[in-house]
């Protein structure tokens, strides 16, 4: 009777195992046959387009759009870098009729396409050509223009900083308010104000100054940098003044909304503990270089 029992809770097991992952993984299959199919599609009208067989190609082009758009009754979904080479396509077919205001109507495919696919290249420059290479990269620049650091200057945000300790609390997270004022697509200068608010752990107020070097300005895309920054904190309970001087690693993604996420790992500190009326001999021995990794800073930002 026991062994019934068993059989019969892994027979349930099973059962429910597959009602969660057979739904799943038939989606899964369904976003890939899509994907073929959407690609296959594609093929065919730049097969045409070779072959010189111009008019077919669009014909197929523009059949391929409406039913992406739902002109035709019900709409079929077409991958989004998919549907960004069908419109690069559709503008490639356009220079070739050259028909009134065909310029305007390839610089607003051109638009289309980035908008869905924001890493889209034009293709092979040998068989691509230069009028519309020069549009492209154009309307790229100017749409990638939009959410540059040279554009959206200013950064401002929420951040909370998290210590590990072996006991995990509250007490662990500090907030505060974080500005950057970006001098170019590589370079920043920030400021936080951390309060001293919360559990007696974080009974400090800290200033932060520093600057940032980007290793890219894009967004949508994870960009990874480094920090140096002159960090000014005060207990007042405990009347101690730290000034300290911080290594940090940094990583940040923006969406095209003007949001984005960032952390900071504080990888090296060198720190000067002063108290007032201490010697110097006191804060001499209170120098000290540390190589941490314990201490995070997490970002919530929104840019102007």
């Amino acid at each position: 009777m026991g062994g019934m029992k068993k059989l019969l809770v892994i027979f349930c097991f099973c059962f429910l195992s597959l009602i969660i992952i057979f739904p799943a993984w038939t989606q899964e299959q369904e976003k890939l046959d899509s994907y073929t199919i959407a690609k296959m599609k594609y093929e065919t009208a730049m097969e045409l387009y070779k072959a010189g067989e111009y008019e077919k190609s669009l014909e197929l082009v523009n059949s391929y759009i409406e039913e992406s758009e739902g002109k035709e009754g019900k709409k079929v979904h077409y991958p989004g870098r998919i549907k960004a080479d069908i419109y690069v396509l559709k503008a490639m077919l356009f220079y070739v009729f050259r028909e009134e205001g065909y310029r305007e109507e390839i610089e607003t495919l051109f638009q289309k396409a980035i908008k869905i696919h924001i890493d889209k290249e034009i293709g092979d420059a040998s068989e691509i050509p230069p009028l519309l290479i020069e549009i492209f990269k154009k309307i790229k620049k100017e749409y990638l223009d939009q959410f540059s650091k040279e554009t959206k200057r200013h950064i401002i945000g929420l951040v909370t900083t998290l210590i590990y300790t072996e006991k995990f609390e509250a007490g662990n997270f500090q907030p505060g308010f974080y500005y950057t004022f970006n001098i170019s697509n590589s370079w920043s200068i920030n400021t936080t104000v951390k309060l001293g608010i919360g559990s007696s752990f974080w009974n400090t107020w800290h200033f932060k100054l520093g600057g940032l070097f980007y290793s890219d300005s894009r967004v949508e895309k994870l960009v990874y940098g480094l920090g140096l920054y002159n960090i000014f904190s005060i207990n007042i309970n405990e009347k101690t003044i730290r000034n300290s001087i911080s290594l940090c690693g940094h990583g940040e993604f923006f969406f095209r909304q003007g949001f984005g996420l960032a952390a900071d790992i504080e990888v090296m500190r060198f720190d000067i503990n002063i108290r007032p009326g201490e010697t110097e001999e006191i804060v001499r021995e209170q120098r000290q270089i540390q190589l941490i990794f314990a201490n995070f800073d997490l970002y919530f930002l929104f840019t102007l």
